[in-house]
């Protein structure tokens, strides 16, 4: 009974990186495309956009959390020093 093989691809990590096409605007990925990868990222490196996204939603949220919290304790201790 013969045996049938079928492809099997092998992992990710063996494979090695494709060169990334250019688009037909005459800049190739050396100068544009180091600029655009600066920029927005790579599939496994966050891009200064993002980063500075990230940055923003943290301060906002600790922000927040710091108001509420205060208002919290103040709410509840703030009373009871006036006595």
């Amino acid at each position: 009974m013969p045996v049938e093989r079928t492809f099997i691809a092998p992992p990710r990590r063996w494979r090695r990186a494709l060169p990334r096409k250019t688009s037909g605007t005459g800049t190739d990925a050396a100068t544009g495309g180091g600029t655009s990868d600066f920029l927005w990222g790579t599939k496994r490196r966050q891009g200064m956009i993002e980063t500075f996204a990230k940055q923003v939603a943290r301060t906002v949220r600790t922000r927040l959390g710091r108001q509420i919290l205060r208002g919290l304790l103040g709410g509840i201790f703030g009373g009871l020093g006036g006595r």
